[in-house]
């Protein structure tokens, strides 16, 4: 069983959210899996979801043999934020993202514990809220908010991972009230990404 990577809180009924968003996706998912531990992949139809929170959604398929992750959609607001075209990609591979960040050994650190974030998430069948910096973009004051949901197939597996991101120049902890530790050490890290920020001028 996977260790829980850091910065993910695993999410039970009636968990509270950082933002409206979140909610009613996290409602929309627990309504169509009912009883069940998650819902039915037939259950993901895009066109259900809100068009407002289109552009920062994606939708992941979940291939067990052999394993791999593959973005099959990701909206505007995800390739406006990060600055790379996730649709068709698969995670894992530095490939398809920009050479500053294949170059650099910190970023791929930090690639790393995003993608043992969704594993984490296929591993357990549980949905999960992370947060952190985006290592695929050369944005120092950038910080991502993602939940991911996922689906189960006929077998009862993991067949896809719908996601709901936040971009913000702030710490995506802020607001979640669990006051975990990360969440503490966190703090002058934020601080100093707050000051940066305002000098120069980006919203907060």
């Amino acid at each position: 069983m996977l260790e829980t990577p850091t910065r993910l809180c695993p999410l039970e009924s009636g968990a509270n959210l950082p933002s409206k968003a979140f909610s009613a996706f996290y409602a929309q998912w627990n309504a169509a899996r009912g009883s069940q531990d998650m819902p039915d992949v037939s259950r993901l139809v895009p066109t259900a979801l809100p068009p407002h929170l289109l552009p920062s959604t994606a939708i992941i398929g979940v291939d067990h043999e052999p394993d791999r992750l593959v973005v099959r959609l990701a909206g505007s607001r995800v390739l406006d934020a990060t600055g790379v075209e996730f649709t068709n990609w698969e995670i894992g591979s530095l490939s398809a993202l920009p050479r500053h960040f294949r170059a650099n050994e910190i970023g791929t650190s930090r690639f790393d514990t995003a993608v043992a974030k969704l594993n984490w998430v296929v591993e357990r069948g549980q949905p999960a809220c992370g947060g952190g910096s985006i290592p695929w973009a050369r944005k120092a004051h950038m910080q991502q908010r993602t939940l991911m949901l996922p689906y189960k197939d006929a077998s009862g597996r993991v067949a896809r991972l719908l996601t709901l991101s936040d971009f913000m120049v702030t710490d995506p902890c802020d607001g979640c009230g669990r006051n975990c530790p990360e969440q503490k050490d966190a703090r002058f890290a934020t601080r100093a990404l707050r000051t940066a920020a305002t000098a120069l001028s980006l919203p907060v």
